[in-house]
């Protein structure tokens, strides 16, 4: 499964990610378009897109899924789902506070 098939479904979307819809998840998505992302064990996570990659973070962010089933979604393996969900909740937090400082200073 990908995000892209998710995505088609708002109610979905609003499932397993808590977003209300896929066009936040796609605004999410594009506040990293120049954001290099400094992977938790140092390797790049190249069979992802980044778009899988922040789904997988925010299901287990909501849902509570674990790694095996998170690496069974995506075939991957619990290694690649610590590193990027680690890796994703790192830059959420450095991308969404930049985003909330801007924002104050309006």
């Amino acid at each position: 499964m990908s995000a892209k098939v998710i995505c088609k479904d708002d109610t979905k979307v609003q499932y397993y990610t808590g977003l209300p819809n896929s066009e936040t998840f796609y605004w999410l998505l594009s506040l990293f378009e120049n954001f290099t992302l400094k992977y938790y064990t140092g390797k790049n996570v190249q069979v992802l897109s980044r778009q899988d990659q922040l789904f997988m973070t925010l299901m287990r962010l909501r849902r509570g899924l674990g790694r095996q089933e998170l690496a069974d979604w995506f075939n991957g393996s619990k290694q690649t789902v610590t590193n990027v969900t680690q890796t994703w909740i790192d830059a959420l937090h450095i991308v969404m506070f930049k985003v909330l400082c801007q924002m104050c200073h309006l």
